[in-house]
Parts: structure tokens; sequence; C-alpha cells
């Protein structure tokens, strides 16, 4: 029944958090992030023993502020991920627009020129 904290489970987590938001890959990043959660609120990681959620050992609930930690970081990575998104919709049409600009401007130095 004894797991050791989840030592190896928890440095895979933490691992792909680190690489995922290296890589500006939030998305992939809230993923591990949520795969954290559930496996601190069954007790694979930062808990000596594996339990279910609604029978954790003795009365401590730590293992809810852990849960909720991860929970938080998801969020937050999600939210990156929106703006990164919508900052790159963005960026994109202005650069289309600029295109079609300059597209135009040299169709009508062609007609001025003939």
């Amino acid at each position: 029944r004894t797991f050791g904290k989840g030592s190896i489970l928890t440095s895979i987590v933490w691992a792909a958090l680190v690489v995922y938001i290296a890589d500006s890959k939030f998305g992939h990043a809230a993923l591990w992030s949520l795969i954290g959660a559930v496996l601190s609120l069954f007790g694979l990681v930062h808990a000596e023993v594996v339990y279910f959620p609604w029978e954790p050992e003795g009365d401590s609930t730590f293992h809810w502020e852990i849960v909720g930690g991860y929970l938080l970081t998801t969020a937050l990575l999600l939210a990156i991920e929106l703006v990164q998104r919508f900052k790159g919709q963005a960026g994109q049409t202005e650069t289309k627009e600029i295109e079609n600009t300059d597209a135009g401007e040299e169709a009508e130095a062609s007609v001025e020129r003939v």
C-alpha cells in the first residue's frame, strides 16, 4: 500500500511541465498539470499511501490543497494558451492585411506605368 510518495511519477509530471512550458506549448503543459492533479487526488504522488479521494488517510485535507494547486496551474496554463492563440490569430490577420495592401499598391503602380 505504500508508494514512496510517488517521486518517479512526480518527476515525470514536472519534467513534462517544464519541457512544454519551455517550448511554449502551454496547452500540453496544462494537460500534464491536470494529470498531476488526478494522480495527487488518489495519493499516487505527494502522499505516503494510495487512497480514494473520498476516503483519505486520517483527517488530513492536505491532498485537496495539492490538487487545488495543480488545478490552479492548469487554469493558468490554459489562460496563457488562449492568449497565445488569440494573439497568433490577430497577428496573422494583420499580416494578411499588410500583404493585401502591398499587392494592391503594386497593382496600381503597374497600371500607372502602362
